[in-house]
């Protein structure tokens, strides 16, 4: 179990390995001096593509999305009362967070039919 209280690019990794993301090595070969570089590149699952892991943790449409696309047909709330955040997503139990966002990924998780 993760706990923490604030988004980072270090749990978007994380999430992004819970959804299927993989890395895989690149080769860039510079045009102009013909040096190879190599990086190391994240793989979108949906895509099989390069691309950058979303910031699912600190932006609240990428968690929006997250939610969506973990839970399509689940309806849901979310409601900030003062300084918690509270998100349900179809029936699983809410989700109470300080942090909106966070609150949305967890409630995603929480409401993914494999949960």
């Amino acid at each position: 179990m993760i706990s923490t209280k604030v988004g980072s690019r270090e749990l978007d990794a994380e999430i992004a390995k819970l959804l299927g993301w993989r890395t895989r090595p690149l080769e860039v070969t510079n045009g102009h001096t013909g040096d190879i570089t190599r990086r190391t590149v994240w793989v979108d699952p949906k895509t099989n593509q390069p691309a950058n892991v979303p910031f699912y943790s600190t932006d609240l449409q990428a968690a929006y999305d997250l939610a969506i696309w973990m839970a399509p047909q689940a309806a849901g709330a979310l409601i900030i009362d003062g300084q918690h955040t509270r998100v349900q997503l179809g029936d699983a139990e809410p989700n109470y967070h300080s942090d909106p966002v966070l609150a949305l990924c967890l409630a995603a998780f929480k409401a993914h039919p494999e949960g």
